[in-house]
């Protein structure tokens, strides 16, 4: 989905005030269908695409990576507590910090400057805090 508004969100800003928006609005859609046909757009997209101006692009970014990995984080937690050896949990939890220092790496690189960075940098660092103990 970060894709899909990356590439139509700067050309819908463009043309925001042309004659032609509602045409570039349909074409968004299009291309959406294009790019994701077995998924409907979303209200936040539906918002998105209508008012671009107002969207903030790297806030929805940074907010969907840290979803991404709590979701990476709760399913791995589960994995490991069905685990019954305790150096494959061991090994797990390595495994799963290591892909969160990953996803941290890419918050701070795309996210350092939104509105919400601090926030998301403390919720990675509590999950992979959670790891650790």
């Amino acid at each position: 989905m970060y894709k899909f508004l990356l590439t139509v969100i700067p050309t819908l800003r463009k043309g925001k005030n042309s004659n032609g928006y509602e045409n570039c609005i349909n074409l968004a859609r299009i291309q959406f269908k294009t790019m994701y046909p077995a998924s409907e757009l979303q209200e936040y997209q539906l918002s998105a695409i209508s008012n671009p101006e107002k969207f903030e692009i790297n806030n929805f970014y940074c907010n969907s990576l840290v979803h991404a990995a709590k979701s990476y984080y709760n399913k791995q937690n589960e994995d490991i507590n069905k685990l019954k050896k305790e150096n494959a949990k061991i090994k797990r939890k390595e495994k799963t910090i290591e892909t969160l220092i990953i996803i941290q790496g890419e918050l701070n690189v795309k996210c350092a400057t939104t509105p919400n960075y601090s926030t998301a940098k403390s919720e990675l660092d509590e999950l992979i805090s959670n790891l650790r103990i």
